[in-house]
This record gives structure tokens, C-alpha cells and sequence, in this order.
């Protein structure tokens, strides 16, 4: 028990011992320590620079890689171009050759030497299949390529102009050896220029119908078959000759050729349809339409018969005319008739019916007697107009139309002419100048009519003009009767000429003009007196 109660005491005495040496240790170590601690800093000092060092050289690990990569590349690089020197300096004259290709072909396409041109490119396309891979061989290739693009849309632009068969040969040639398109592609890029030529033919800013029209007909005869010519020489002919790379998918030439021709054809048909509308003359009608049969053979001669397609157009736009100018001299006469003041006449409603004789090629000059009346004066005026333009270019297969519309109109002016009988409350005297103008347009203006188309349309069997005025004569002879030595007289001698009036006009001298020439207009002198 005591030695634990002393035990502190021994352990502080032997921490105090420690202590003692300690310092006596340190005091006779001391410089040793010193260098001890300077060394340890100069460790530590090294240690935090190499971590630094370290933490960059992480940092840069990636530049550091691609930096020795470039350096490998460079090196490959510097090997390869050391061994293209070697091998450009062993392939001095075959790249010699190659650097005058370019110039000498565009050369070639520009004088037309096409054959020439063909025969280059193909050198070209040989030498550089053959050449090492060179920077210098890929820019000579490159250049010639250039030059072929450069060229080509010219070579198919030179298609929309005029050009003879032996140039056309040559660009086809061309363009197919060069193997840039099919067979049918080149067919069809060769006529849809041709197409374009054909076009520009017809391009005129101030046309008039007739030269458009005349225009149109010599393209589709002339320049039409000269453009099949030149598809059958540059292609049928020489077919063996073609680019046979994909003769298999072709279609046949003609059928290319043929769907060509029907769509131009159709196009031509349609702008003459168009312009044929406004032609307003018989004799230039009648001039397009010997054209258009002329072209209309030439056209069947490739294959292409539209002769009566174009005979039906033309025969319509005839009629047209001739309903045109019928239907102005109805106009005119219902007008004139609506307006028509009836007076007094003493001297003709007794008077006989006039006999024109129908024989062909005699020319029969309009009753003068016409004059005094408006309504048949403008009428028989209208109507010569419209036989004048038609005796130009009269068919003989639309008679029966062209006598049918004036039969129509004539039928109508006398029903017009019954209507005002009947609508109107006529006194004596209007009655009498009525009845003139009735027996008038019965006797002198019917038959006149009948014979002068007769002598237009070339026949015996035209209009019936006793048919058409009958309702006339039986408003006449409900008021009036022949004399018996009258009516007597005229079976002795029909074609004698009727009792005129006072003041009447005598008969007019037959004229040269195939049908006849308009009467005069009609004055305040022509007309009787009330």
C-alpha cells in the first residue's frame, strides 16, 4: 500500500529524469537537428514541385497525344510525298500529255470538231484510269470535267437553232458517246429542243392572224418533216452507232417520235383554231385553205393525215362567215322594216313577176327597182356582201348549209313581213305602198336572190324562191287581181319586162363580177313621193 501511495512521486521523478536527458540530448544534437528540419523543408519543397509538375503534365496529356499523333501524320505525309516525287518523276512525259487535254479539247468543242472531242475525252478518261493517284492528275481530270459541263448545255442549246441533218448527226453522236444519258433521254432532250426551234419559228410579236396562220402552215410543211428527217438520220440510221449501255430499257424511236409529232401537231391544230376566228376575208380563207391542204399532204406523206381536220375547221369558220353576214342583213332589213314609212304606189302593183333565168356562169345585175325600198335595199346589200366573200372560198359540201341559212333568213324577213300586214291598220294608201313593196320583194328580190347564189354555189337546184314569197303573193292577190290580157301577155312572153312604174329605174346592164355589186344606198330621191 505504501509503494502505491508512493508511485506518483517515482513516476513524476521519472518523467522529470526524461525530461533532463531530453534537453541534455537536444543541447548535444542540436546542429544535427537544425540540418534535419532544413533537409525536411527541402523534401517537402520538392515533393509539392514534382506534384505540380505532375498536375500539368495530366493537364496536357491530351495536347501532348495529339501533338505526337501530328508528328506521326507529318511523317506518313512526308514518306508519301517523297514517293509521289519519285513516282512523278518517273511519269514526266504521260503527265505532260495529260496538261495539254484540257486546252486541246475545248478547243475541239469549240470549232465543232466533235469526233475529235469524243476521241480526247476518252484518251482522258483511259490516262487518268491508268495514272497513279497525283494531286496533279486529279486537277487535270477535275479541269476536264469542267470543261465538258462548261460545254454540253451549249451543245444542247445549238439543238434549238437551225441546223442541217449532218449537224444534228454530229451533236447526237456526240452526246451519246459521251454516254452522259440514255438513248431515250437523248431522243427525247433532241425533240423537245427541235420543239423549241419550231416555236421560235412562230414567235412574232406584232402578227397579224392571216401571216400567223400562213406562219403556222409552213412550219407544219416545211420545217415539221425537216425535223422528222433529221430524228430518222440521226437515229435510225446511225443506231449501231449509239451508246448501247442501255439499249435494253430503249423504247422504240418511232414511238417516241410519233407521241412528238402527235402533241406538236395538236398544239399547231389548236393556234389555228384559235387565229382562224379572226379571218374576216373569203379571199385570204381561201388562200389558208389551199395552204393547209398543201401542208395537210406534206404532213401525210410522215405519217400524219389531218386534211380533214383541217377542211372541217376551215369549212366551219366559212359558214361562220356566211352566217354573219345573213344574219346582218336580217338585222338590217327587220330594222329598217320596223322603221319603213308605207306610201302611196300607183304604177307597179299591177305590174307582173320578173324572170331571172338560171343559167351558169351569167352574171344578173340587182333590180334597181330595190332602190325605193330600204328594207330591200339593205337587205339585198348585206347579202351580196356575204355571197361576194363566199364565192371566194365556196365548198361544194357545205351548199346545203349555206343555201339552208339564207333560206332561213329570207323565210323569216317574210314573216316579218306578214307580221307587219297584220299588226298594223294600213289605210289605202299605205296598203298600196304595201303592196308594192310585197310584190316587189316577191317579183324582183327572191328570184334575184335565188339566181345570184345559184351562180355563187355552181348549181341548178338553189333556193325556192316561189315557196319562200308565197305568203307574200297571198297577201297580194287578196287585194289585187291580174288583168286577164295582162296575165295572157306574160304566158306569150315571160321573160319580157314588167309595166313600171312612173319613175321607175329602167333594167340595169348585167355586170362582169362573178355574183354582183351592192346597190346603192338608198336617198330621200329613190324613194316615192306620198
Amino acid at each position: 500500500m505504501d509503494s502505491f501511495l508512493r508511485e506518483p512521486s517515482r513516476l513524476a521523478a521519472e518523467q522529470q529524469r526524461i525530461v533532463n536527458e531530453m534537453i541534455d540530448v537536444s543541447m548535444r544534437h542540436y546542429p544535427v537537428f537544425i540540418k534535419s528540419a532544413a533537409t525536411c523543408g527541402e523534401v517537402l519543397k520538392e515533393v509539392a514541385v514534382d506534384a505540380q509538375v505532375t498536375e500539368r503534365l495530366q493537364r496536357e496529356e491530351e495536347t501532348l497525344r495529339e501533338r505526337l499523333q501530328r508528328l506521326v501524320q507529318r511523317g506518313q505525309e512526308w514518306k508519301k510525298g517523297r514517293q509521289q516525287l519519285l513516282v512523278l518523276r518517273s511519269s514526266q512525259e504521260l503527265i505532260r500529255d495529260l496538261f495539254e487535254l484540257p486546252a486541246t479539247l475545248e478547243n475541239c468543242l469549240r470549232n465543232e470538231l466533235y469526233h475529235e472531242a469524243v476521241l480526247l475525252y476518252e484518251k482522258a478518261e483511259s490516262l487518268l484510269a491508268a495514272a497513279p493517284d497525283l494531286p496533279v492528275i486529279e486537277g487535270i481530270a477535275a479541269e476536264v470535267e469542267d470543261t465538258m459541263k462548261k460545254y454540253l448545255p451549249q451543245l444542247i442549246a445549238r439543238l434549238s437553232t437551225a441546223l442541217s441533218p449532218a449537224q444534228c448527226i454530229k451533236i447526237t453522236r456526240f452526246l451519246s458517246r459521251l454516254k452522259l444519258m440514255s438513248n431515250r433521254e437523248l431522243r427525247q432532250v433532241f425533240l423537245s429542243r427541235r420543239q423549241v426551234y419550231l416555236q421560235s419559228l412562230l414567235r412574232d410579236t406584232q402578227r397579224r392572224p392571216f401571216t400567223y396562220l400562213n406562219r403556222i402552215c409552213n412550219v407544219l410543211s416545211v420545217n415539221l418533216p425537216a425535223v422528222v428527217t433529221e430524228f430518222h438520220t440521226s437515229f435510225e440510221q446511225g443506231e449501231a452507232k449509239l451508246a448501247p449501255h442501255d439499249a435494253d430499257e430503249d423504247v422504240p424511236a418511232c414511238d417516241v417520235l410519233g407521241a412528238w409529232m402527235a402533241n406538236t401537231v395538236d398544239a399547231n391544230l389548236k393556234l389555228i383554231e384559235t387565229n382562224l376566228a379572226l379571218i374576216s376575208s373569203g379571199g385570204e380563207l381561201k388562200q389558208l385553205l389551199e395552204q393547209a391542204m398543201q401542208c395537210g399532204k406534206q404532213l401525210a406523206a410522215k405519217g400524219v393525215d389531218v386534211r380533214p381536220i383541217l377542211y372541217d375547221m376551215y369549212s366551219k369558220r366559212i359558214y361562220e362567215l356566211w352566217a354573219q353576214g345573213v344574219d346582218t342583213a336580217y338585222a338590217n332589213f327587220a330594222m329598217s322594216l320596223k322603221n319603213h314609212t308605207w306610201c302611196r304606189q300607183s304604177g307597179y302593183v299591177a305590174g307582173r313577176e320578173t324572170k331571172f333565168e338560171r343559167t351558169a356562169g351569167t352574171t344578173v345585175a340587182p333590180p334597181q327597182v330595190l332602190r325605193q325600198y330600204l328594207p330591200l335595199g339593205y337587205l339585198t346589200n348585206a347579202v351580196l356582201n356575204a355571197m361576194n366573200e363566199l364565192r371566194r372560198c365556196s365548198l361544194s359540201s357545205l351548199t346545203p348549209k349555206l343555201l339552208g341559212k339564207l333560206q332561213g333568213c329570207l323565210e323569216q324577213c317574210v314573216a316579218d313581213t306578214v307580221e307587219a300586214y297584220h299588226s298594223q291598220a294600213l289605210d289605202e294608201g299605205e296598203l298600196s305602198g304595201f303592196l308594192a313593196f310585197v310584190k316587189v320583194m316577191h317579183d324582183d328580190l327572191l328570184p334575184y336572190l335565188a339566181r345570184s347564189v345559184d351562180i355563187m354555189l355552181s348549181t341548178s337546184r338553189g333556193l325556192p324562191s316561189r315557196d319562200i314569197g308565197a305568203p307574200l303573193m297571198a297577201i297580194y292577190k287578196r287585194h289585187v287581181k291580174a288583168p286577164p290580157r295582162a296575165a295572157a301577155t306574160e304566158e306569150k312572153n315571160p321573160d319580157a319586162g314588167g309595166a313600171a312604174a312612173p319613175g321607175d329605174a329602167p333594167p340595169a346592164a348585167e355586170p362582169a363580177a362573178p355574183v354582183a355589186a351592192p346597190l346603192p344606198a338608198a336617198t330621200d330621191t329613190d324613194r316615192p313621193s306620198p
